[in-house]
């Protein structure tokens, strides 16, 4: 029966990639849940800062990168788009969910793109978008607060020599195990009410106004904190991002593994159904070749 043997084949193919799927599902499981505790680990961080931020209010407002107070003039048309996508596939519609708004967000405006995962690298390219810098080489499954803080200091350097009007970061922000969206997060110039909003939505509650009546004293002066709180707070705003993005990742790759998984498993079931028609089939063919011997025998 070489149909069956054929089917077989293609049975045992589809179990070991089941076998596949289902580790990788194990293995895409566990790092969501660590990728998820240290961004959910990072957002007491992320309010303490707030709370600096809001007690040096009036010495923030001169800093270069708060909206309304930049120093250069800028080109009004160029946006610089911070472009956060996985470096390998296999993760269902979480790339092309990322792309669909780089693509909303670059149409009408001079667009340039600095891409985090070799994924966005690749889309860039190939839409002709300019791209100023890639750090998918830097972009492992646990960045380090240097390797986020190179990226972050240098996404400010660019956006200091005036040629950017804004910068957007764009990537998916992790809701839950099984829902992520993608979304564009205005970066800079930034302003109280941004980040306000941020911070709600990564501590899933609603944050009051940034305000102090208090009196402190800061030392060495209120300026130096200031120009130190603001680079901080940008800098635990974009760390915060890249965890919501790598745990949107190892999500998004967990449930595509588990319907992989049982897709297999489905298939199996079919493919055996079918096998098992052949073979009866086969069977009933060579009995009838027996029955039709023996009774051309008899008429022997």
């Amino acid at each position: 029966m070489p149909a069956g043997k054929q089917i077989l084949d293609r049975i045992k193919s589809v179990r070991n990639t089941g076998k596949i799927t289902r580790a990788m599902e194990l293995i895409s499981t566990v790092k969501m849940k660590k990728a998820a505790d240290i961004a959910l680990g990072a957002r007491p961080f992320a309010l303490e800062a707030s709370n600096i931020f809001s007690r040096v209010t009036e010495e923030i407002s001169m800093s270069p990168y708060i909206q309304g107070k930049e120093k250069k003039r800028r080109k009004k048309d160029k946006v610089l788009i911070v472009v956060i996508t996985s470096n390998r596939g296999l993760c269902g519609a979480y790339n092309m969910n990322v792309f669909r708004e780089v693509l909303k967000h670059s149409k009408g405006v001079k667009a340039e793109c600095i891409t985090i995962g070799k994924k966005a690298r690749e889309f860039v390219v190939r839409t002709g978008h300019t791209l100023v810098a890639d750090y998918s080489e830097m972009f492992r499954d646990d960045p380090t607060d240097t390797q986020v803080r190179t990226i972050s200091a240098s996404i400010r350097e660019l956006y200091l020599t005036g040629e950017y009007a804004e910068v957007k970061v764009l990537y998916s922000f992790y809701i839950s195990a099984i829902a992520q969206k993608a979304v564009a997060r205005p970066f800079l110039p930034v302003s109280r009410d941004a980040l306000s909003v941020f911070l709600e939505e990564i501590t899933g509650s609603v944050i009051s106004p940034l305000t102090y009546s208090g009196e402190y004293t800061i030392e060495p002066s209120r300026q130096a904190v200031a120009d130190r709180i603001v680079p901080l707070v940008l800098d635990i705003m974009f760390h915060e991002m890249i965890l919501e993005a790598k745990a949107s990742e190892h999500a998004a790759r967990m449930v595509a593994m588990k319907n992989a998984r049982e897709s297999s498993q489905t298939k199996v079931k079919e493919l055996t159904l079918v096998y098992n028609k052949a073979r009866q089939a086969a069977i009933t063919k060579e009995i009838s070749e027996i029955v039709s011997g023996v009774e051309s025998m008899k008429d022997l």
